[in-house]
Order: C-alpha cells, then structure tokens, then sequence
C-alpha cells in the first residue's frame, strides 16, 4: 500500500512531462518560426505582411517607366542621308533637364554650353518643335502617353519664346531601365526635314 500511494502521490507525472517537454522542444527546434500558441498545436497565427513597394518607381507601362527626372546625354540631328547637322540654336552638345511627373504634367529645358550674344535676333521654330532664345530653351505643361503608337503627346502652357505657348508636339518614345530615347520629325530653320534623336539618362 506504502507503495502505490507513493506512485500517485504528487510527483507521479513527472516522467510524463518530461516526456511532453522533450517533445515540445523537438518540434521547435524543428521548426524555430512556431509561436508559444504552435506548441499546442493551435494554428499559428500569420504575422501581416506589408506590400512590397517598387522603389525605383518604374511599372510595366510605357507611362509609369517614363516618370521621373531625366537628364540629357545627347542631342543629334541627321537629315534623310543621315549626314549629321548641328542646331545653330543650341549646339552640338547641349545642357538638358525632362521632368515627368505621376499627374500628367512635364518641364524642359535646354541651353547651349557656349550662350549665345542676347543681341542676336530670336530664331524661328521648325515643325513640331520649339524656339530656343539666346541659346535657351524652356517650356512647360501637360503630357499624355498613347501606349499602342509608343508615343507622348505634350501640350506647351507656357514657354520662353512666345510663339510656342499652346503648341502640341509629339514624340516618339522608348524606355529601358534608366535610359530614355526620344525621336521626332522637324525641319532647320532653313527648312530643311531633320530626325532629332535625344538621349536621355535617369536623374539619381
């Protein structure tokens, strides 16, 4: 009787819980991410994971990978031969700055490294294009990006030479990663039909 009073006497589950602790300490050791509440074998409770944020702003679209700061890289025209001609505005090697913002609006500016005497009179625009002033250029307003022809259209609000306040162009566009090509058709002022290719890097 001393005995098994003994064997259920208050220390009688002692093998048991050290059975059941070795066990719980396999499975976390097993499984280091199991919360207090997994060792009882109730679900786990699934911390809120935040959405991933694309942090260098660039999407699937043509619109999306064009927004941003871009900085010019250069700026050439070639005639229907492809000989090269230098704008007698800005220069061979022009400064250039391209904004394009999420709400549809965008700025330019442009200026020949070596300005020109303000004396000079202001030149005339080609087609589908702007008029530097002085070995200047700049203009604002709003854009909208046609995804199927891979073009921008730009509506001019305002702009430094006059004449081209309220001016559409349109220019043919292609973005990869950080660099951006801009195209379009328009003539010298002495008339002549040229293809300006400008080439753009991301602004850091």
């Amino acid at each position: 009787m001393q005995s098994l009073r003994a064997q259920s006497g208050p220390h009688s589950n002692t093998g048991y819980d050290a059975v059941a602790l070795a066990f719980f300490a396999f499975r976390v050791i097993c499984n280091p991410s199991l919360r207090r509440s997994d060792l009882w074998g109730r679900p786990a409770i699934k911390k809120h994971q935040p959405p991933r944020v694309n942090l260098s702003g660039i999407g699937s679209s043509l619109r999306s990978r064009l927004l941003g700061t871009w900085r010019l890289v250069s700026r050439e025209d070639r005639n229907k031969a492809g000989e090269r001609r230098v704008d007698p505005d800005l220069g061979a090697d022009p400064l250039g700055l391209l904004i394009y913002d999420a709400r549809g609006n965008f700025a330019a500016q442009f200026m020949r490294r070596d300005r020109v005497d303000p004396s000079e009179p202001w030149p005339t625009a080609g087609t589908n294009n702007t008029s530097a002033v002085n070995g200047y250029d700049a203009y604002f307003g709003t854009y909208t990006v046609d995804e199927k022809s891979g073009t921008v259209i730009q509506v001019l609000s305002a702009a430094l030479s006059p004449a081209n306040v309220g001016m559409i162009v349109t220019r043919d566009l292609k973005v990869e990663g950080d660099s951006l090509v801009i195209e379009l058709a328009t003539t010298r002022p002495d008339g002549e039909p040229i293809t300006r290719t400008l080439r753009w890097i991301r602004a850091s």
